[in-house]
C-alpha cells in the first residue's frame, strides 16, 4: 500500500511536455549500448514521441505500465525510450541484466534496466526528461498517456 501512494505522488509531479508524430522513421544512436540504427514503423503505422517533464520527486516504475491511449479503447506500450527524443533507443535492444543511462542537461540521471524478457524499469531523477516512443496505427488519434499508477494525462499533438 505504501508503494502505491509513492507512485501516485510521483505521477502528480510529472507533466506531458510535448507530443510529436513522426512522418517516417527515427534514426537512433546510443553510445551506452554501443548500437545505432533506424526505427521504422510497420506499414500503416506511425511513431509518436511523448516527452515527459519530471518534477522534483523523480519518477520510477515499469516501462510497460505506461500506455498511450487512443480512440476505440486501444492502448499501446512503449517500443522505445530515452532521456530525450534525440537519445531514444528501441527497448528490444536492451539485453536482460543490462542497464542504459545518461546524465541529462539538467544534471538529472535517467536509467533504464531490463530485468527479464518482459520487465524493464525506468528511474529518472528530479527535473529529468523522459521520452517514450510508441508505434500506433496511422488512423488512430492518441488522446492520453496512462502512468504506472493509473493516472491519465491528456495529450495535445504537434506535427
Amino acid at each position: 500500500m505504501i508503494l502505491l501512494v509513492a507512485l501516485a505522488l510521483q505521477a502528480t509531479d510529472v507533466r506531458v511536455a510535448r507530443v510529436q508524430s513522426l512522418a517516417g522513421s527515427l534514426v537512433w544512436d546510443n553510445p551506452a549500448l554501443h548500437a545505432k540504427g533506424v526505427m521504422v514503423p510497420a506499414a500503416g503505422y506511425r511513431l509518436d514521441i511523448v516527452e515527459l517533464a519530471v518534477g522534483r520527486d523523480g519518477l520510477d516504475g515499469e516501462v510497460s505500465a505506461f500506455a498511450l491511449l487512443a480512440g476505440g479503447n486501444r492502448s499501446f506500450a512503449p517500443v522505445g525510450i530515452g532521456g530525450a527524443p534525440n537519445t531514444m533507443f528501441p527497448l528490444e535492444r536492451l539485453a536482460i541484466g543490462h542497464e542504459a543511462g545518461e546524465i541529462l542537461k539538467s544534471n538529472a540521471i535517467f536509467a533504464v534496466k531490463r530485468h527479464s524478457a518482459s520487465r524493464v524499469t525506468i528511474e529518472a531523477g528530479p527535473l529529468a526528461t523522459v521520452a517514450l516512443l510508441f508505434e500506433v496505427p496511422l488512423a488512430s488519434r492518441a488522446t492520453s498517456l496512462r502512468f504506472p499508477d493509473g493516472t491519465l494525462r491528456e495529450l495535445k499533438s504537434e506535427k
